[in-house]
């Protein structure tokens, strides 16, 4: 076939201009490609980092899609010296970049990265305007996750100067001769061919160090494992280089680890991290310089972590005797609200109100990207400690929750299933000498969404709120409430239960100073006691199987004055803006016609009581009193009707 004969065929001649064209790009990306990205690499990384970024020269091959940048560096903030430079970055870029429309890298070489860190002091370094320019804003959207598949990772010959100013006083670290090699870092399967085996190897102030790597590059799996162990590190001497934005201060702490990278191209490309951590001797205070929280150890078994899948599996997590300390100052801030405020408890408290509008406006986005999945199988708390310290009232309320033990078993996030759980804790004022503890013990199965739990509680002082009740009330209320409760809900149905409720020893005292008061007048009882107690909050409605009251002694008086005994047990109060606020209140829901509350007696007692009555007022004082007094009523409902 003569060739003009063969030029004339359609499908020819298409072929040829597809030809034609793919080697004039390619001619084009090989020729103007390399300086169109030496150009965009260097104004709009100086424009996205602040600084000036400078590149000495751009390679690219359009045929292997191999692309090596020469010379980067990035100038410090004032632009005098340079923070980092690279002298080579290579990267061999798949195809696959194509139709997976995210980065798939076949290869990544870093040569002689050089970083110069300056520790200006009080935790602040020559990079925070980097961190200032990059950090998230407080309410910003959850981003979506990152597709992208990084393999044949190697660092060679890596250095970082590191100069810290302490007390006017400049010293100098240095790590030299910095070699890591990572097989992959990929967030999904991509199936490409891995060569290398993991490694790190570094000098620091002249002490080598070289990681125990294991491979099997020839098996079928073709794992690779890198073993980290890390015995008894004390971290006090590196807790001035922390951040001076973070919250809180970190003021000691020791390390322990025994941890496993594994790098499996079996069926698919997997990252996995597992092992041991410790980490005991933790100490955290305010910015300010107050106690926070300290804990004497937490350890965890690490069974499965895939940090580029969001998946965590741990075996257990153990926290031995922790301590957290909070307290609320006379203005009626909580320190774990204004933690990184400083003086701006307005700032803090506006964070916590917009923070619920956030979450509303991301749900859905929250929704189509779940996150991480963890599942923990077994976690416990033991000798745990919070100390409360409240001084909005006088004199300030000190307790203390002691003792505090707390199991969870068969966690995970999200929830699937309800997650079994145990509490135990006494409750008690702190500093006072041989000061009874009361008792608590919780246990039940909860999700975000419904559960259960039952209470036991003995041995609670009602002196324990007697700062808050001295606003309203002269006489000291003394007894001890004891009981058995239980709940149940299922989104906004709750339901309550008590198998027994019981004040047992009750007694007003009279205050130190308040002659006027006198104990004789002041009532007592020895067991206010309600079994098998129901309230149902959306019917508004309670039910108790039994109430009985033994030895109460009340005493009825009205002095010569007019005023009753209970006038002098109440604390004057002061004409404010509160009454009108209440009223509007009352007003704006008068139109709501709430459900009104039914309660229903089965059984009501009054065993063994006494009551006295003494009017002075008629110019022949009255005396009654009766004794001995016993009362049962039976089926008695009280529904908040008009008679």
């Amino acid at each position: 076939m003569p060739f003009t004969t063969f030029l004339h065929k359609t499908w020819i001649r298409r072929l040829l201009w597809i030809c034609l064209i793919l080697l004039v790009l390619c001619l084009l990306a090989w020729q103007a490609l390399p300086g169109f990205l030496k150009s965009q690499i260097q104004s709009r990384g100086s424009e996205a980092l602040g600084r000036i970024v400078t590149l000495d020269a751009v390679e690219f091959k359009p045929l292997t899609l191999e692309l090596t940048l020469s010379g980067l560096k990035v100038a410090s903030v004032d632009g005098k010296s340079t923070q980092l430079a690279v002298a080579r970055i290579y990267a061999d870029a798949s195809v696959q970049s194509l139709w997976r429309r995210a980065p798939v890298l076949d290869a990544i070489a870093i040569d002689q990265p050089q970083l110069s860190v300056t520790h200006l002091g009080g935790g602040h370094y020559d990079f925070d305007d980097l961190l200032q320019r990059f950090a998230s804003a407080p309410n910003a959207p959850p981003s979506e996750p990152t597709l992208f598949s990084l393999n044949n990772i190697v660092v060679t010959d890596g250095s970082v100067d590191f100069v810290d100013h302490v007390n006017g006083v400049s010293q100098q670290h240095s790590l030299r001769k910095l070699n890591l090699s990572v097989p992959f870092i990929s967030s999904f399967g991509s199936q490409r061919e891995v060569t290398v085996q993991p490694h790190l190897a570094f000098e620091m102030n002249g002490s080598a160090f070289d990681s125990a790597a294991q491979a099997t590059p020839f098996a079928q799996s073709r794992k690779g494992e890198l073993a980290l162990q890390i015995s008894h590190l004390d971290v006090a001497p590196y807790l001035p280089y922390l951040p001076a934005s973070l919250p809180v201060r970190l003021k000691a702490a020791v390390l322990d680890s025994s941890v496993k990278i594994s790098f499996d191209q079996a069926a698919s490309q997997k990252l996995l991290v597992s092992g041991d951590i410790k980490v005991s001797g933790i100490q955290v205070s305010e910015k300010g310089g107050g106690d926070l929280l300290s804990i004497g150890s937490v350890e965890t078994r690490i069974k499965e972590l895939r940090p580029l899948e969001q998946s965590l599996v741990l075996e257990s997590l153990e926290v031995n005797s922790p301590s957290v300390v909070v307290t609320r100052n006379q203005q009626g801030v909580l320190n774990l609200l204004n933690l990184g405020t400083g003086d701006k408890p307005a700032a803090a408290a506006a964070t916590i109100s917009e923070a619920p509008k956030a979450q509303s406006s991301h749900a859905a986005k929250a929704q189509s990207h779940p996150g991480w999945q963890v599942a923990l199988a077994h976690f416990h708390l033991q000798g745990g400690q919070v100390r409360v310290t409240d001084e909005t009232v006088t004199p300030a309320v000190k307790l203390a929750l002691a003792d505090t033990q707390i199991t969870l078993s068969d966690v995970q996030w999200p929830m699937t299933r309800a997650i079994p759980f145990e509490v135990a804790a006494k409750l008690l004022v702190r500093d006072v000498k041989d000061a009874k503890p009361a008792r608590i013990q919780v246990s039940g199965e909860a999700t975000d969404q419904a559960g259960s739990v039952n209470a036991k509680l003995s041995d609670l002082a009602l002196s324990l709120a007697a700062p808050y009740l001295s606003n309203f009330l002269v006489p000291q209320a003394n007894g001890l409430l004891e009981g058995e409760l239980s709940g149940s809900w299922k989104g906004s149905d709750l339901q309550l239960q008590a198998k027994r409720l019981a004040l047992r020893d009750f007694a007003l005292t009279a205050p130190a100073g308040k002659s006027e008061i006198t104990q004789k007048e002041l009532p007592a009882f020895k067991l206010l006691e309600a079994n098998n107690v129901a309230v149902d909050l959306q019917k508004h409605a309670v039910t108790l199987g039994s109430l009985a009251l033994r030895n109460p002694s009340l005493r009825v008086a009205r002095a010569e004055d007019g005023k009753w005994m209970f006038e002098r047990w109440l604390v004057p109060t002061t004409p404010g803006s509160s009454a009108p606020t209440a009223k509007a209140k009352t007003t704006a829901n008068a139109s709501a016609k709430p459900l009104p509350w039914s309660v229903t007696l089965a059984d009501t007692q009054l065993l063994d009581g006494s009551v006295t009555y003494v009017d002075r007022v008629p110019s022949k004082p009255v005396f009654l009193e009766l004794s001995s007094l016993q009362t049962r009523i039976k089926n008695l409902t009280l529904d908040g009707k008009k008679p």
